[in-house]
């Protein structure tokens, strides 16, 4: 499977505020290999922080506004 599996992206999830690799702590990404380590990685690591950064910068308030999660 190229894809990441359920258990990598539960460990990602932990890290809905980094948007990239790179900034992940010591031995995350050594974690994400031991499950299921492809080719790609590395590059399907990257795109699910970005996903998961961009797509949780904004929240709706309960006046339906919508602000970056850390002016709430």
């Amino acid at each position: 499977m190229r894809q990441l599996t359920k258990k990598q992206k539960k460990i990602l999830d932990n890290y809905k505020t980094i948007y990239r690799l790179e900034d992940l702590p010591n031995g995350i990404f050594e974690q994400l290999e031991k499950i299921n380590d492809t080719e790609i990685l590395w590059s399907e690591t990257n795109r699910y922080l970005s996903d998961n950064y961009y797509k949780n910068l904004y929240v709706k308030n309960d006046n339906g506004v919508v602000k970056l999660w850390f002016m709430t």
